[in-house]
Formats: C-alpha cells, sequence, structure tokens
C-alpha cells in the first residue's frame, strides 16, 4: 500500500520534471513570493511618486477603472473625504472637478 503511494507520488514529479510549462509556471510563482526590494525614499518627489504608484495600482491592474473606484483604498477615501467637504461647504463646482479630474484644489475658506 505505501510502495504504491510513493509510486504515485514520484510518477508525479516524474511528469512535473518533464514538463516545461509546469517549471515555468513554478519559476513564476517562486519569484511572485520573493520581495523585491526596498527603494529609499529621500526626498520629497521620491515620496509623491511612491504615492502616485501605490494610488494607481488598482487601475493599472484593471481592478478599477479610476481612483476613486478603487474599494478599500486610501486614495478612495481620501477623494470622498475632499467631495464632502467640498459639498458641505457649499463649493460643488469643485467637488464635481474633484471626481472628474482629480482632488479639488485647496482654497482657503472664509
Amino acid at each position: 500500500m505505501e510502495e504504491t503511494r510513493l509510486e504515485g507520488l514520484v510518477e508525479t514529479r516524474r511528469e512535473r520534471l518533464t514538463s516545461v510549462s509546469w517549471l515555468s509556471t513554478r519559476r513564476a510563482a517562486q519569484r511572485a513570493d520573493r520581495p523585491q526590494g526596498s527603494q529609499a525614499l529621500l526626498d520629497e518627489s521620491a515620496v509623491v511618486s511612491c504615492l502616485a504608484y501605490v494610488d494607481l495600482n488598482p487601475v493599472r491592474a484593471a481592478i478599477a477603472e479610476t481612483p476613486e473606484d478603487s474599494d478599500y483604498t486610501s486614495i478612495q477615501r481620501r477623494i470622498r473625504t475632499l467631495q464632502a467637504a467640498s459639498e458641505f461647504s457649499g463649493d460643488t463646482e469643485n467637488a464635481e472637478q474633484g471626481s472628474a479630474s482629480g482632488p479639488p484644489s485647496r482654497t482657503p475658506t472664509t
């Protein structure tokens, strides 16, 4: 019984090792699991670039059409907060503009 099980495992391994597509899939999975390293963010422009990269990842991955549509993300929360603040202050023009072309500009209110 144990011998039959072992023969089955050996046969499975042999088939996988001779399959180019299985090997390439396995290697790709291993690369995806490895961390890609880190990058020091040494100035403000590097931080802003990193934020834009992270915020746009769902759009690049075709998970969402726009940052506003990317559920469970900080960019969506920031946009909604700015829109709500604009609507609350009666500044509907900036609220509409923010949803179409990014966050509304910050203008002092009196």
